[in-house]
């Protein structure tokens, strides 16, 4: 892989991992707030929480693969800026409005993915498989939430 393309690649995951810190930061404050009063959706706080850890997880796993030490930069990319544009707190008076507000960050974190996508379009296959994956585990979260929100 070039170097122009190796700095890409870790920019991408860095970004990544931070939407995936602050996602579930605030999805932990959602449920601190909401939990006791709402079981059913903290098990949908609790499964965001979850996911966001183990995407991290795997995308510090992967950054080894470009010599890419995690770190926390100050200064944020265009995957994480696409993040930021789109999401919101999890917040509202009932449910319906809670739901929302996690779908619009759901739907957030997707156009992060899509844009880390378009980035990494030449850059190294097994990233782009990782990216992928994580993407459609994002969908299929975002479809189930739609699925229940439909059902109240």
């Amino acid at each position: 892989m070039t170097p122009a393309g190796h700095t890409t690649a870790v920019r991408i995951i860095h970004d990544l991992i931070q939407v995936h810190f602050d996602r579930s930061e605030n999805y932990r404050k959602a449920l601190f707030h909401f939990g006791r009063s709402a079981p059913d959706l903290k098990v949908i706080f609790g499964e965001a929480i979850r996911q966001s850890i183990q995407y991290q997880q795997e995308l510090l796993n992967s950054i080894s693969a470009f010599d890419g030490a995690p770190q926390h930069h100050k200064r944020r990319g265009n995957v994480y800026n696409t993040w930021a544009r789109g999401k919101t707190e999890i917040a509202g008076e009932d449910h319906k409005i809670i739901l929302e507000s996690c779908k619009v960050e759901m739907v957030a974190v997707r156009l992060a993915y899509q844009a880390a996508l378009a980035i990494a379009g030449l850059v190294e296959p097994t990233l782009r498989r990782l990216l992928e994956s994580q993407l459609y585990g994002i969908r299929s979260m975002l479809d189930s939430l739609e699925q229940y929100e439909n059902a109240l």
